[in-house]
């Protein structure tokens, strides 16, 4: 979780990262349950979730299930397979998002 300072500093945003290693279909009842948590617990403070890496057969499946979603909550979504589109959409260098995530991507080869 990367926590994120928006317009006003009375109001806390986040992004959440989300490691999709090894993961060979959509984990729909997963994502369910966390937007459930996010909407009941914090439905103005998550500024996006960033699914990463995510293999293209894959974010074609996100995209089209996501199509029944509303657009602001569509818009919270960014799935990635590359450290340059994890970066622009956590909107954080990645040697800023803490050791965790540095030796995860170190270990993961992913590309630049």
């Amino acid at each position: 979780v990367i926590p994120r300072f928006g317009q006003c500093t009375d109001t806390k945003m986040f992004t959440v990262l989300i490691d999709m290693s090894g993961v060979r279909s959509l984990p729909l009842s997963f994502l369910r349950r966390l937007n459930t948590v996010m909407e009941a617990n914090y439905p103005e403070t998550l500024f996006r979730t960033v699914l990463f890496p995510v293999p293209y057969f894959l974010q074609k499946v996100v995209s089209g299930s996501l199509a029944f979603v509303d657009k602001k909550t569509r818009d919270k979504f960014a799935y990635v397979n590359d450290i340059k589109s994890l970066e622009n959409f956590a909107m954080i260098p990645v040697k800023k998002m803490g050791p965790d995530v540095s030796e995860m991507l170190k270990s993961k080869r992913l590309k630049y």
